[in-house]
């Protein structure tokens, strides 16, 4: 039978996965997220669960044209296309991971053909699955551009200050649905804080910013 188990927190010691994964970029995804909301701030943004909503949440001081898909993992791509479809004045973006995009990769072809001129689809690929310990992930043994082009995205790869700083001279104009295909660092800030509001009051004042 199920069975439902309620472990008290400070139970367990820490545990250092021996398997994580570290690589050397020079891009940062809480600085690159700065960035890309600073450029196109009047954007609607959909972030996935793990660092990537944590540190959208901490960075914005308004939260009002934000979605944090909390414990979400793969589905942040297809709400944040329902959302482009039902609201096509507004600019949507999606915050993605690399983990979270494998686990759903048949949401890439839906959105590559949905024609929708106001979806970018942002994917923060560091290889690993960084917010649950920094095991591997296979995405950097995929390419994840040739595969989002074949869906239909228009795409771009980004692993570079300057790759980056050329795509965010034309954010506000590009035409969708586009792929980024943006390669981070695995570096998160220690001392990153969690979100403040409920994922109900995160819902209720996204859907109203949305709807006004």
């Amino acid at each position: 039978r199920p069975y439902f188990i309620i472990i008290k927190a400070g139970t367990f010691s820490e545990y250092k996965s021996k398997e994580k994964m570290m690589n050397k970029l020079s891009l940062i995804r809480e600085e690159v997220i700065k960035k890309i909301t600073l450029k196109a701030n009047e954007a609607f943004y959909l972030a996935t669960t793990g660092f990537t909503e944590r540190e959208l949440f901490e960075i914005q001081t308004d939260h009002s044209n934000s979605f944090l898909s909390i414990g979400g993992m793969g589905h942040v791509s297809s709400i944040a296309l329902g959302i482009a479809n039902s609201k096509k004045d507004q600019k949507i973006i999606a915050l993605d991971g690399d983990g979270s995009l494998l686990m759903h990769m048949g949401n890439m072809a839906i959105a590559g053909q949905s024609k929708l001129k106001n979806f970018i689809h942002i994917v923060f690929n560091n290889g690993c699955h960084l917010s649950v310990g920094g095991q591997k992930s296979i995405a950097e043994d995929l390419d994840l551009e040739k595969m989002a082009k074949a869906c239909g995205y228009k795409t771009f790869e980004i692993s570079t200050d300057e790759e980056l700083n050329s795509f965010l001279t034309k954010l506000n104009d590009l035409t969708g649905p586009i792929f980024v295909n943006l390669h981070v660092n695995t570096a998160t800030r220690a001392d990153l804080g969690r979100p403040t509001l409920s994922p109900y009051e995160m819902k209720k004042i996204f859907m109203e910013k949305l709807n006004g």
